[in-house]
């Protein structure tokens, strides 16, 4: 009798395909097309995928209720370049709470500490990549540099051998504004009465103190949009995902090569080259959606905050 977290043939049969590809872009492209939306195959693939890096791949396989359980713990191995949805000795990883373009966050236990946090790992397809390490890196150092009630706070990085794992940070459950927005708009009741206009001001000015103490410290955001900011169930107000910061007058940021991968995956995992458009189009600058990176500084994210306060005001993207 099989275990019930033991691959599914079609999850092996997705996994031995996709293992023969060598660029990233292609397995991309395949998974894509492969898992046709399912984000649970997906991930379930991908994990596999993690761990055939590994010297203890055998674990794929012989142990699949280990591996695919996504409460399990398993101890950090040496050669991996990316971390599966598990956890080292000091956290316990539960399940995902959200899903960008360069990777995801978890709920996680802090063991130690006994508290809950958010974990963000990276995917596979932009983890052994060394300038989308550093960009995840760059993003955990930019967060601890900004100590902000209104700025998600980071609490640790986890390394192995030299690469980062992932990090933690607080957690914070609640909705998006871009959520709030869009039930706004569909006329939820409970929703029209807990934001009323004077609320999502409030809420606003919130995002605009962050992204002030930030320009202070010399930090441009660069992402701003109603999908970034998380209203918490106790009225928090936090700026999330600082994944293309940048630390004005820095100078690390226009790399001169170009990486044998996707324009999308490019564009979400690694440097940012001049000409390339980074950010969100309905939300960004002039001059971010004409790729113009070197003329970018806070009067860029003062535009998307201008973007957002049309969207509170009207329900409705700029």
């Amino acid at each position: 009798m099989s275990h019930p977290n033991e691959p599914h043939p079609l999850e092996r049969s997705i996994y031995l395909q996709a293992a023969e590809l060598d660029s990233p872009a292609e397995r991309v492209a395949f998974l894509d097309q492969a898992c046709d939306g399912d984000d649970h195959l997906r991930e379930r693939v991908e994990l596999l995928l993690n761990f055939s890096e590994t010297e203890s791949f055998g674990v794929a396989f012989h142990h699949p209720d280990q591996l695919l359980d996504e409460d399990a713990t398993i101890p950090v191995t040496g050669g991996r370049t990316m971390p599966a949805p598990v956890a080292e000795e000091n956290y316990r990883i539960g399940p995902e709470l959200a899903r960008g373009g360069m990777g995801s966050i978890r709920e996680a236990e802090d063991r130690k500490l006994k508290r809950s946090v958010a974990v963000k790992i990276m995917h596979s397809h932009v983890g052994s990549d060394p300038s989308s390490q550093a960009r995840f890196v760059r993003e955990a150092e930019v967060l601890a540099l900004l100590s902000h009630p209104n700025i998600v706070p980071v609490y640790d990085i986890v390394w192995e051998n030299g690469k980062p794992l992932f990090y933690t940070m607080k957690l914070v459950k609640g909705r998006t504004l871009q959520q709030i927005v869009n039930e706004l708009r569909e006329k939820n009741p409970e929703t029209l009465t807990e934001y009323p206009l004077d609320h999502l001001l409030g809420i606003f000015l919130k995002v605009c103190d962050a992204i002030a103490f930030a320009h202070s410290c010399g930090i441009i955001h660069r992402d701003l949009k109603p999908e970034n900011i998380m209203v918490g169930e106790f009225g928090e107000v936090l700026v999330m995902d600082w994944g293309i910061a940048k630390i004005l007058g820095s100078g690390d940021e226009i790399f001169e090569e170009t990486r044998d991968v996707a324009p999308d995956v490019a564009l979400d995992s690694g440097a940012t080259l001049e000409g390339s458009v980074m950010g969100t189009p309905q939300y960004m600058s002039p001059e971010q959606a004409a790729g113009e990176i070197g003329e970018m500084d806070a009067r860029s994210d003062i535009y998307s905050l201008g973007a957002i306060l049309y969207a509170i005001l009207t329900l409705r993207p700029p």
